[in-house]
């Protein structure tokens, strides 16, 4: 797989004045060879971005370097000149620094190894010290002086080549670091709450003799680096962290629980183990340094050069991208749902003591886990009694749920929506008894500001033609062109075939009825998630693009059994008269047709891009069409599919620059039964422009 350079920050080049000091003043033990600028013999190691800096540092390994730690902007021009950090005057306090890292409370640290690594003339200046600034005032907070007892001998200092730094930003004075020592093969532990440090020593820190012989930069090496870098994982759910790390010279990696790390009675005897790396985005230095020490640089070519990858473009279509779908990334799965409700964790299916309260409390609808209205004393602490045993379906009967509060393979996630922060995730009641209708159907809005609501507007008897149209208001799309207090609402009724609109600004609604609402009798034939069915949805999604001149926007809708897109003006559909007009029904207008297979419950406009995104059931996939092009199967692209983990999606909608997809593996669910030991549910997001990009559905040209 070949990727390529996201962006090209640049050469850095070095110092233009060739008779730099390194120090203001003259520094003690520091020769005259060592004051002055020799360009060739500056080869940058390390690199750290923070804001609009990125940081480079240039180890002493040789003469003529005038500052150790620098920096340039990343808005600079290709091979920018350096600036020492965090002025010219402070940068004699360093000696060598090779890799400095910032944490998450704005911090830059980094390892002075006080060591100049000049061949034939190597000196300890200064004792190897970790040095923190603050990044806000770029002031130095502290240096910490390693303790001999972290050294093994006079080489250690010069193998402590980077920082890993371990802090929560609620606590950034409880900060741990992990210093590699390749040179003496181990790793040094600093506490910044204890100001203390320790060294520890393990096999897997030592390089690994059968990984001794390689080749880079054309040139056969034999290095003997142990320990070389870590890397930290978030917290997981009790707020610990692992820290993967290798040896230079080895093909293995190594894992281990940083607690372990902290506690240096505890280390002793920890377990390995193998891995893979994930993460955001990567910065990579290329510095040819083989060529540097084993021969001599081309000065008339590029020889350091800093790198930007997307980790999403790196792992596409490799093994490391079992996280991804496509260009979506999964971002939860769920084997069954479980629930936190007034802070009581529903793990399981759950009990009331008291049989028929329970059964009253769901006739009358009445949430079950409410804290402000539930008993305590109703809930059974102990071990949920078996299910019993049944053939051909595992859905509860109502016999069987007699007295639960919960019965966990019934609950069915179906619709998903993220607001800020949150993702909201919707569980329709569709299993228990009977169909039965308990209260009017209703348009309901929260204030997500205060989580109040402010208003419930019940359907008019005139939306609801029949008493099985509540099961088929499936969606809802809001359009808002200016004041919030004029905004519509438009509910497609898949079950009964219309469309029903309502005005908040006038709190009335109206229901339109047409052809293009109904089924494609062709289209109904279905095998998704291994079965094989019929279904007779009607009118199931409708997107909205951006306002025309009019101030009309187009909305895009098709009902689920369709292979047909079709689109109205709103303008039409604000117009509760509408219907009157003669010419109302040819008004309507069919779009194209989107290819066989392809039923899709629903679809989402995104207005930047002018790309619709389809949650397509019969492909088990979502895929997207730009709307500026003629609709037809070959301007339909796939932009993710899997039996599997794509098996009926249910929902779909754009938010900002995302796109999210929610798959819940239903067919399987309704006419056969659900693997719990597998994952049944997904939800995926993916960036639009990544999802486009180098597709039909990218910008027309």
């Amino acid at each position: 797989m070949s990727v390529g350079v996201v962006e090209h920050i640049g050469v850095p080049a070095a110092h233009d004045s060739s008779t730099d000091d390194i120090s203001a003043k003259k520094q003690e033990n520091v020769t005259d060879a060592d004051k002055f600028f020799i360009q060739y013999n500056n080869v940058p190691i390390g690199m750290e971005v923070y804001g609009d800096r990125v940081f480079i540092t240039i180890p002493r390994r040789r003469h003529g370097i005038p500052s150790t730690l620098n920096y340039v902007k990343k808005s600079c021009d290709d091979s920018p000149a350096l600036k020492p950090y965090p002025d010219t005057k402070s940068r004699s306090k360093f000696i060598s620094v090779y890799r400095p890292r910032v944490d998450v409370c704005g911090r830059l640290w980094m390892v002075d190894t006080g060591h100049l690594e000049v061949p034939g003339e190597r000196k300890q200046i200064q004792p190897p010290a970790i040095v923190v600034y603050d990044l806000r005032t770029d002031k130095q907070l502290f240096r910490y002086e390693l303790k001999s007892t972290d050294l093994v001998n006079e080489r250690s200092s010069a193998g402590l080549t980077s920082i890993t730094i371990e802090v929560d930003k609620k606590s950034c004075n409880n900060a741990y670091a992990y210093i590699n020592d390749l040179a003496t093969e181990g790793m040094i532990v600093f506490s910044l709450k204890d100001m203390d440090s320790w060294r520890l020593d393990h096999r897997s820190f030592v390089h690994d003799e059968r990984a001794m012989n390689f080749t880079a930069a054309g040139y056969v090496i034999n290095w003997k680096d142990g320990l070389f870098s870590i890397t930290l994982t978030d917290p997981d759910v009790n707020g610990k962290r692992k820290a993967f790390y290798h040896p230079l010279v080895s093909t293995q990696e190594f894992a281990i629980n940083t607690e372990l790390l902290k506690d240096k009675t505890k280390f002793l005897g920890h377990n390995t183990v193998n891995l893979k790396v994930i993460g955001d985005e990567i910065y990579v230095l290329v510095n040819q340094i083989p060529k540097f020490i084993y021969s001599r640089f081309d000065t008339e070519e590029y020889n350091y050069l800093i790198h930007r990858y997307r980790v999403f473009d790196l792992i596409l279509g490799t093994v490391i991208s079992q996280g991804s779908l496509g260009r979506f990334q999964e971002v939860f799965a769920w084997k069954q749902l479980t629930y936190n409700i007034g802070g009581n964790l529903v793990l399981q299916d759950r009990f009331a003591d008291d049989v028929s309260d329970a059964r009253s409390k769901r006739e009358s609808d009445i949430i079950f886990f409410d804290d402000k209205e539930e008993d305590t004393r109703e809930w059974n602490q102990g071990p949920p009694e078996p299910l019993p045993e049944t053939k051909g379906t595992t859905t509860v009967r109502p016999l069987d749920e007699e007295g639960r509060f919960f019965v966990q393979y019934n609950n069915v996630p179906m619709g998903v929506e993220r607001v800020g922060d949150r993702l909201f995730v919707t569980v329709p009641r569709r299993r228990y008894g009977s169909p039965q209708q308990v209260q009017q159907p209703a348009i309901v809005i929260y204030d997500l500001r205060t989580d109040q609501q402010i208003l419930r507007y019940p359907f008019k008897s005139s939306d609801i033609p029949a008493a099985n149209t509540p099961t088929g208001l499936a969606s809802i799309t809001i359009d808002i062109t200016g004041d919030c207090s004029d905004a519509y609402a438009y509910v497609p009724d898949l079950t009964t075939f219309g469309l029903i609109v309502y005005s908040l600004k006038e709190n009335d609604s109206w229901r339109l009825t047409h052809n293009y609402f109904f089924l494609s009798p062709t289209a109904g034939n279905f095998r998704v998630a291994g079965q094989n069915f019929q279904w007779g949805d009607g009118i199931f999604s409708v997107t909205l693009t951006q306002p025309g001149k009019d101030g009309c926007r187009t909305a895009y809708f098709h009902p689920l059994v369709s292979f047909q897109e079709f689109s109205v003006s709103t303008c039409l559909l604000k117009n509760k008269t509408a219907n009157t007009d003669s010419n109302f029904w040819s008004r309507f207008s069919e779009v194209g047709f989107r290819g066989q297979d392809s039923q899709c419950t629903m679809h989402g406009y995104h207005a930047n891009s002018r790309v619709v995104f389809f949650a397509e059931v019969g492909r088990d996939a979502v895929s997207c069409w730009h709307s500026g092009r003629m609709l037809s199967p070959n301007n339909i692209v796939i932009l993710a599919q899997d039996r599997q983990k794509m098996s009926y999606p249910s929902d779909l909608h754009v938010t900002n620059d995302e796109v999210w997809v929610m798959a819940n593996t239903l067919p399987r669910f309704g006419y056969s039964t659900l693997d719990t030991n597998e994952y049944n549910f997904y939800i995926y997001r993916g960036r639009v422009k990544d999802l486009i990009r180098g597709t039909a559905c990218d910008d027309v040209m």
